[in-house]
């Protein structure tokens, strides 16, 4: 699950990029620009936060799986 979160964050980042090269090359104006990142940095908020809170309960204790933590997370 979080690698699965990790390449969302991944793609969001790629696609952010492009947006950047398209304002830089006159595909987009500024507030389109913008538009298009807040739209990718969202996904990536919450991706990040998910990220963590399965971290947490995978990784918290001991290194050890708590399956009931995790189904509950899931």
């Amino acid at each position: 699950m979080v690698k699965l979160e990790q390449q969302k964050i991944l793609l969001c980042q790629t696609k952010m990029a492009k947006v950047r090269e398209g304002f830089e090359g006159g595909l987009y104006n500024l507030n389109e620009a913008r538009s298009k990142v807040d739209d990718y940095q969202d996904p990536i908020n919450r991706a990040e936060q998910k990220t963590k809170r399965l971290a947490g309960v995978t990784w918290g204790q001991n290194s050890k799986v708590n399956v009931e933590d995790l189904k509950k997370e899931l």
